[in-house]
């Protein structure tokens, strides 16, 4: 396969990109500098090595200057300006590649995000919980600002809602990312819409949720501390929701999710939506290979 690189050649090559020369780094313990590399890019280099391999199968030859661009913006969200003249080339160019390694990146989610094929011997396979991003304010035909999109989150700005399943396995990750909603909508409402209620109650299942979801109509939401369910599983549950706790803070360290998204017009929630998408791809390859 073209253009494999090994973790060892990403953390070199990151390092040099941002600044740090091979003369300065080699004096460095190896800790420090993955500590340095994960700085900049947001995991450790090891994880990129696979997705820059990976990602060979959709498209064979590749950029390594211009995919590791694109992960320290996903990461820093610095504006292109910034970008260009860290980086030595033109905000088209920037702007080209880093939708360009971002779109890729998101169509690893047929491997990389699914729902459980074994489940038929799971109860409760997986966790499900709301999220929400800020996003700039859409134009309304006949009012100021739109308030479907605003979020409660962000004290009534304007923002996008997704409903996230992380699996109740501990080295799986998330299994299911729906479409972004106007934050307006709650989750059960949400919930109702994705399509994973469908799934959960076709197969018998449960998902397990915060007390947000209680009483949603049509099942399949299992909520903590039920008075139903044995002590061993209410602390299942609850070990459960702290590991989508985790999950959706581990998504945040990345600045285009934590940060207001500064694409606007009409392709703003599609453009988001892969956003979205690659970064949690990001967060399952850590998972999946350990990474802290």
């Amino acid at each position: 396969m073209r253009n494999i690189v090994t973790a060892i050649q990403m953390l070199n090559y990151g390092l040099e990109l941002v600044g740090e020369t091979t003369k300065q780094c080699s004096h460095q313990m190896m800790h420090i500098r993955i500590q340095n590399f994960k700085s900049e890019f947001g995991s450790h280099p090891l994880i990129y090595a696979k997705i820059y391999r990976d990602l060979g199968r959709i498209e064979g030859e590749r950029k390594l200057k211009f995919f590791l661009i694109c992960i320290f913006w996903l990461h820093k969200y610095d504006e292109e300006k910034d970008l260009r003249y860290r980086f030595g080339h033109d905000e088209d160019t920037i702007r080209k590649y880093n939708w360009h390694y971002v779109e890729s990146i998101a169509l690893l989610r047929e491997e990389m995000i699914k729902l459980p094929r074994n489940h038929a011997s799971v109860g409760l396979p997986l966790s499900v919980d709301g999220t929400h991003c800020r996003v700039p304010e859409p134009l309304h035909a006949t009012m100021p600002f739109d308030k479907g999109f605003s979020s409660h989150k962000f004290g009534g700005k304007s923002g996008l809602s997704y409903e996230i399943g992380v699996s109740t396995a501990d080295d799986l990750g998330c299994c299911w990312v729906s479409d972004p909603y106007p934050a307006g909508h709650n989750d059960k409402q949400i919930f109702r819409k994705s399509g994973l209620q469908t799934w959960l109650v076709s197969n018998g299942k449960r998902a397990i949720a915060d007390d947000g979801y209680e009483f949603v109509k049509g099942g399949g939401i299992s909520v903590p501390n039920s008075q139903y369910e044995s002590k061993a599983t209410n602390i299942y549950k609850r070990r459960a929701r702290a590991r989508h706790e985790n999950y959706n803070g581990r998504i945040k360290t990345f600045g285009i999710l934590k940060n207001k998204f500064r694409c606007k017009g009409k392709h703003m929630m599609a453009k988001h939506k892969t956003v979205f998408v690659a970064v949690c791809v990001i967060a399952n390859y850590q998972i999946l290979n350990g990474s802290p």
